[in-house]
C-alpha cells in the first residue's frame, strides 16, 4: 500500500475479516476497560498481562490474538486474490497497534513512542489528545503516511 495506511473504511475494518482468534474494535474496547482497571489498582503487571493475553471470556483482544489474526488471514498471500480484504485487515492491525501503544505508554513510554513513530504519528501530539479521546476506533486515517519500520526490541548485540 505504498507505505500508507490502506484506504479502507474504518467501520468495516473494525470487524474481523474472518471469525476466529481476534475480536477487532469491540475486543479492543473491552481490553481498554480491563487495562484501565489494572492501572487504577496500580497493578502494571496485570495491565501488561491483559495487553498480551486479552480479556473477557474468549480473550480475543490481546497482542497474541492480533498475531493469530495475521496467521489466520495470511494477508501477504491473500493480496493476490482480494486486495480490498487485505486493506481492511491491515487497517485493523495498524489501528490496533495505535491502541496497544496507548495501552503500554504508562509503563513503556519509549516503546509506545516508537510505535507511534512507525505509524507516522507525532508522539507528543497523540499523547496530548488524552486516553479517552484517542482510544476511539478510527483514529488512524486511511492514506496516512507510515513511518519507517524497525524492530521495537532489537536483539542484544545489534
Amino acid at each position: 500500500f505504498d507505505g500508507k495506511v490502506p484506504n479502507a473504511d474504518p467501520e468495516t475494518a473494525a470487524r474481523p475479516e474472518r471469525a476466529g482468534a481476534w475480536a477487532g474494535a469491540a475486543g479492543l474496547d473491552e481490553l481498554r476497560r480491563g487495562v484501565e482497571r489494572a492501572y487504577e489498582s496500580t497493578r502494571c503487571d496485570h495491565a501488561l498481562e491483559r495487553i498480551w493475553e486479552g480479556v473477557g471470556e474468549e480473550a480475543k483482544s490481546g497482542l497474541m490474538q492480533a498475531n493469530k489474526y495475521i496467521e489466520e488471514t495470511q494477508p501477504f498471500k491473500l493480496v493476490k486474490e482480494d486486495k480490498d480484504a487485505v486493506g481492511r485487515i491491515l487497517y485493523s492491525l495498524l489501528e490496533s497497534c495505535r491502541w496497544y501503544a496507548w495501552f503500554i505508554a504508562p509503563v513503556m513510554p519509549g516503546i509506545a513512542n516508537k510505535i507511534f513513530e512507525q505509524l507516522g504519528i507525532e508522539s507528543a501530539g497523540e499523547l496530548a489528545r488524552g486516553w479517552n479521546l484517542a482510544l476511539t476506533w478510527g483514529g488512524l486515517k486511511p492514506g496516512h503516511e507510515l513511518g519507517e519500520p524497525a524492530p521495537l526490541f532489537p536483539r542484544i548485540g545489534e
